[in-house]
């Protein structure tokens, strides 16, 4: 238990630069502030306090030796240099993810692709969404306009199949046509 303490009257005191007397329990004005940002704010600082100011004529302005608060040897190699090596308890420490080189395109070719197993299950699909439709015994196809480029050979197909596709394999040729359908391909496709 702490000791009971006297309580005082704060006294008026003199100010030394200009004679007055105040009351020194009132509180002070609050610091002037730099508006920085919306939410960061700090107290302005005298230039006379100013580190760059009060290390004048000492040369290296408490960076030890000369040359010491110089060029990337100082920081061990710019940027991601000695991850493996002299940067490695950082990596562990931050949990820091290197990339792989390269780059990533702006601009992804993608390309949509259905095999013929699939193509198979979702016929009910799309003939009642409009891509495909009954034509002589055969069910035409459009892959194109149902946003595929490609048709691949997983699977099995049991209907004769008409399929416009811009890009097609070879087994799914092969497992197309021993079902008693046919691959239409635009003339500046080829087959890969």
């Amino acid at each position: 238990m702490p000791f009971p303490t006297k309580q005082t009257k704060p006294r008026a005191t003199k100010s030394s630069y200009s004679g007055k007397t105040f009351n020194s329990a009132r509180p002070s004005p609050p610091p002037q502030t730099l508006i920085l940002g919306k939410s960061e704010q700090r107290p302005a600082m005298a230039t006379r306090r100013r580190r760059t100011r009060r290390l004048r004529g000492s040369r290296t302005h408490g960076w030890g030796r000369s040359g010491q608060h110089r060029g990337s040897g100082n920081q061990g190699g710019h940027g991601n240099a000695g991850w493996k090596r002299g940067k490695w308890s950082a990596v562990i420490r931050y949990g820091l993810q290197i990339k792989e080189p390269g780059f990533k395109s702006r601009y992804p070719k993608v390309t949509r692709y259905i095999n013929v197993g699939d193509l198979n299950l979702q016929l009910a699909r799309f003939l009642a969404d409009g891509y495909a439709k009954q034509n002589n015994g055969k069910i035409d196809v459009d892959l194109k306009r149902a946003g595929y480029q490609k048709l691949l050979g997983e699977g099995a197909v049991d209907k004769p199949l008409r399929v416009i596709v811009p890009k097609c394999s070879q087994l799914a040729t092969k497992k197309i046509s021993q079902a008693g359908g046919e691959i239409v391909l635009p003339s500046s496709a080829k087959e890969d």
